[in-house]
């Protein structure tokens, strides 16, 4: 469990600046990742459904939504702030279901490998556990923008892969996957880590055990993407999937 620390040893004008740096970052990746892909998501057959677009969609309108919080908290708009925040908490939750139908569509689909499901299934699991825990720590300001930054982070790898996915295709082995699927995730949390040396010489719990945490999961699951067994696994629940009506 995420222990908060005192407020008082922490939070500063300046650590308010922080998140919109780190949004920043993910927003470049996002931007650049998603860009470079589209034209070849355009020329794709068969063209996607409803469902991809509809993710696309509310993950934008996710971005967004967050981005408006980072920038009422530094226009010290603290009451809008915890408005939307305490409504925020239900996308992030719908999210979830999308995703993995999301996932599963593009599978049986054949625009992505079924055992790719694992990274869907790893993002959303990291993403709405830093939600959660953000949402309980909502009181402790420095615990609460890392723990929603570490939301940020556990999906970032679509986009910043994209990025580099023409230059580095098919990765063979469980480490060279992991560094070509998650470096986005390990710059943003370089830079969080390098904040908090800078600022305080030392890391915040949240983001301490937060972040490592992530990292180790991330690495487990480079190597159960190369597992037979989950790579049968995947495979039946495409099928299923796909027989139950959800490519449409």
């Amino acid at each position: 469990m995420v222990t908060p620390t005192r407020i008082a040893s922490w939070e500063t004008p300046a650590d308010r600046k922080a998140p919109a740096v780190w949004l920043g970052i993910f927003w470049l990746g996002i931007i650049i990742g998603f860009g470079v892909d589209l034209p070849g998501f355009l020329r794709e057959r068969p063209s996607a459904t409803g469902i991809i677009y509809i993710h696309a969609v509310v993950f934008l309108g996710w971005l967004v939504l967050l981005t408006a919080q980072v920038a009422f908290v530094l226009r010290g708009r603290m009451n809008l702030h915890r408005r939307m925040g305490s409504k925020a908490g239900y996308v992030a939750l719908f999210m979830v279901p999308l995703g993995l139908a999301t996932a599963l569509t593009a599978a049986a689909q054949g625009h992505e490998h079924p055992r790719f499901i694992i990274l869907q299934l790893v993002d959303l699991l990291g993403f709405i556990t830093f939600i959660a825990l953000g949402l309980k720590y909502r009181n402790n300001p420095t615990a609460h923008k890392r723990l929603m930054m570490l939301a940020m982070v556990s999906i970032a790898d679509p986009g910043f892969n994209r990025a580099i996915q023409y230059l580095y295709p098919d990765p063979r082995t469980p480490l060279d996957w992991f560094f070509s699927l998650f470096y986005g995730d390990l710059l943003l949390l370089t830079a969080m880590f390098c904040w908090d040396l800078w600022r305080r010489r030392r890391v915040h719990p949240a983001l301490l055990i937060g972040g490592t945490s992530l990292v180790g999961v991330e690495l487990l699951t480079a190597f159960v993407y190369f597992s037979p067994t989950w790579n049968a696994i995947a495979t039946s629940m495409v099928h299923a999937w796909g027989h139950a009506g959800g490519m449409l």
